[in-house]
């Protein structure tokens, strides 16, 4: 369905309906930007903050529908099942380390060790019950350093109610959903606790895809005297089964080629446990200090079904690390923040072909092992940021953060371009090269500088500069292929410069941003498919997000961005200023919300993907899609409520994310229309009893 189409269709849904949710606070407050809570009004920079209100509304089996409310966003899901992509004020990005342009945590820890991200990430942490969401596009501020480089997203857990509450919720629909999720709190004098856990059990739209999936997440909290304390517990358990892509020109259109699995025996098991305590302690009325201590272990086994002779991948690695910093605040709103990041990994990876070679690249694929190696990561990041009251309209903040991240690599099979036994591979050479054991140091700075200005006690203008850096990661640098002995590689850097306004105006609110960045050393394979730097791009665009009130309980929001994603240079396939593949120029989300009450609640979204190409020299191109989706919400008694989602409600046949490669188009085929319906009971004990 194309916009034309859709307009008539929200007007209409308008009509019928008159009632709204209040989609933006007057005060906001946020909490990733200074690794603590500040007033939005006052940021230098642009942050997106999603509450639990609106994410129990929306109740997505995916962080797709989440994160389509943040302007800059787009998130591509695998057929159906846990995967995802990731765009963040930049293309969707893919390949070997490409995900360590955007740094995902939860309570402001990464949810992996610097050097192993994974590009599905998102899917270990539990999203599905978190009490907010927050995420930031372009560079991280100076607090978090390797991988904040396009954006990052930082989700919190809900925190302990203050009387007990106890909840279970059901929800089934198209392709087999199912999912329970249950909930428990209470709070005792100085001290919380809350409990959230669920299943997921789910086939998909393609044939012999699903996943069946398992969350739980602890927090308590105690205060007491001059110290907090926050301790998290978070579990993940994931057996997934992917879809495949489509071969062949616009083939996603037709329904019966979209439902097959060209992979039917693919899987994915993983496994991920992490654990934090935060202790703050006051030392004055100006001053706290905050150490966190956190422990984390994630456990990968999947098949690599793209690649063929049935090859396996095990990976995992386990972590510890510490984050200290020290907070001073003068009167006037002064404020002072230093600090330092320590993190130790180990990790280990295996790669190996259970079959027999079936490729025609002219390179060996041979039967065995083609990686079994370790790597332990040593990482240290002190860092300091001020932050200055110079009027009462003006603040001023800026700082600095200094990185060493150093790889200490041991291969556990014969170095070079042989096979898992030292032989040369005959006739072809062997496709896998492995380097011999060495260890490589990376340094980085990460300033930025920043300032807000409020035009009234409502209104802001913004402005920031913010340079953010990754190192190279684990499987970029050892994870060699053909003649390529060494991946003489360095850490991507991306300039960015922006500025922004934010506020309310009577029944109308916005936040929007202008930015440009340019990103130098750009790591990607060369024609010989080498692992090399020194690529360029340059990334411009502007931002939105919109509210306008039209009564207490009728609200229309719009949240979208207008792109231009570019190489900067010439190199190899790449030519300066042709469009990057996977970047849409236009990307939007409109709701229409209401809220009758506060017991009945309805959303009507349009999401719009607009026109990318395929390919670095711009030839092929995907058309784009319109989406519809529809969420309903109502509170039958204090303790009962049912809820409705219908999404793609014009079952639109699009491809959620498209390529051209090997010679061929290939589209990860889009979700076709689908209802959920759900009942949550809650209930409040007495506790006089």
């Amino acid at each position: 369905m194309r916009m034309s189409s859709a307009v008539p269709l929200l007007i209409f849904l308008a009509s019928q309906v008159v009632a709204a949710d209040d989609a933006f606070l007057m005060e906001p407050v946020v909490v990733t930007p200074a690794r603590g809570a500040g007033a939005l009004l006052d940021l230098a920079g642009n942050t997106a903050r999603m509450e639990s209100v609106e994410l129990e509304l929306i109740s997505s089996p995916h962080i797709d529908e989440v994160l389509a409310r943040v302007p800059g966003a787009w998130l591509t899901r695998s057929a159906g099942t846990a995967g995802h992509l990731t765009a963040l004020r930049s293309p969707s990005l893919n390949g070997p380390g490409a995900c360590g342009a955007f740094l995902f945590m939860e309570e402001g820890i990464p949810v992996s060790g610097r050097g192993f991200c994974n590009v599905n990430e998102l899917f270990s942490i539990n999203t599905e019950q978190a009490g907010a969401i927050e995420v930031m596009r372009g560079p991280g501020s100076a607090y978090y350093g390797s991988n904040a480089l396009h954006g990052l997203v930082n989700v919190f857990s809900k925190p302990p109610a203050r009387t007990p509450e106890y909840g279970v919720s059901l929800e089934a629909g198209s392709f087999d959903f199912k999912r329970i999720k249950v909930t428990g709190s209470d709070s005792r004098g100085d001290q919380g606790w809350r409990l959230s856990a669920l299943a997921t059990d789910s086939g998909a739209f393609q044939n012999h895809a699903g996943l069946q999936q398992q969350k739980l997440s602890f927090r308590h909290d105690l205060a007491r005297s001059d110290d907090r304390v926050k301790t998290l517990v978070s579990l993940m358990n994931l057996r997934d089964s992917p879809g495949s892509f489509v071969q062949g020109f616009e083939n996603y259109r037709d329904r019966t080629l979209s439902r097959q699995n060209g992979k039917p025996a693919a899987y994915r098991d993983a496994l991920s446990l992490r654990g934090a305590v935060e202790w703050q302690h006051y030392l004055n009325e100006q001053s706290s200090l905050r150490l966190t201590p956190y422990v984390r272990r994630n456990d990968m086994d999947f098949s690599m079904h793209w690649l063929p002779g049935n090859v396996i991948e095990k990976n995992a690695h386990a972590s510890g690390g510490l984050q200290t910093a020290f907070e001073y605040e003068w009167a006037g709103g002064h404020r002072l923040l230093a600090g330092a990041d320590l993190e130790l990994t180990h990790g280990d990876l295996e790669e190996i072909q259970a079959g027999p070679d079936n490729s025609v690249s002219g390179f060996r694929r041979y039967q065995g092992k083609h990686y079994d190696y370790d790597v332990d990561v040593l990482m240290v990041g002190p860092f300091v940021h001020a932050e200055r009251q110079l009027t009462p309209q003006l603040r001023m903040s800026g700082g600095v953060r200094y990185d060493l991240t150093q790889y200490d690599y041991i291969n556990n099979l014969p170095a070079g371009n042989v096979d898992d036994r030292g032989r040369a591979c005959m006739p072809n050479p062997c496709l896998y090269n492995r380097p011999s054991d060495r260890e490589d140091v990376f340094r980085n700075f990460s300033p930025q500088l920043g300032a807000s200005y409020r035009l009234t006690p409502t209104q802001s203008l913004y402005a920031k500069l913010a340079r953010g850096f990754r190192a190279p990661q684990t499987s970029e640098l050892y994870r060699l292929q053909r003649g390529q002995q060494v991946a003489d590689i360095d850490s991507e850097r991306l300039d960015s410069a922006e500025i922004g306004a934010r506020g309310v105006i009577g029944s109308f609110q916005y936040d929007t941003a202008l930015f440009i960045m340019r990103k130098k050393n750009f790591i990607f394979p060369d024609s010989n498919f080498f692992m090399i730097d020194g690529g360029r791009t340059r990334h411009s665009g502007i931002e939105a997000e919109l509210v306008y009130q039209f009564m207490p309980s009728l609200a229309l929001s719009f949240n979208g961005s207008y792109a231009a994603h570019k190489f900067a240079a010439d190199q190899g396939v790449m030519e300066e200023g042709k469009d990057i593949p996977q970047a849409p120029q236009v990307i939007t989300a409109t709701r229409l919300n209401w809220a009758i009450r506060d017991a009945h609640r309805a959303e009507l979204e349009w999401v719009h993907v607009g026109p990318y190409y395929l390919d670095e020299a711009n030839q092929r191109r995907y058309t784009g899609h319109d989406l519809l989706h529809l969420r309903l919400a109502s509170r039958l008694t204090s303790q009962l409520e049912v809820s409705a989602r219908l999404t793609n409600l014009t079952d639109e046949k699009y491809a959620d994310r498209a390529d051209f490669a090997f010679g061929e188009y290939r589209y990860f085929i889009g979700q076709p229309r689908a209802f959920i319906v759900g009942v949550q009971a809650m209930f409040q004990p007495d506790k006089s009893r």
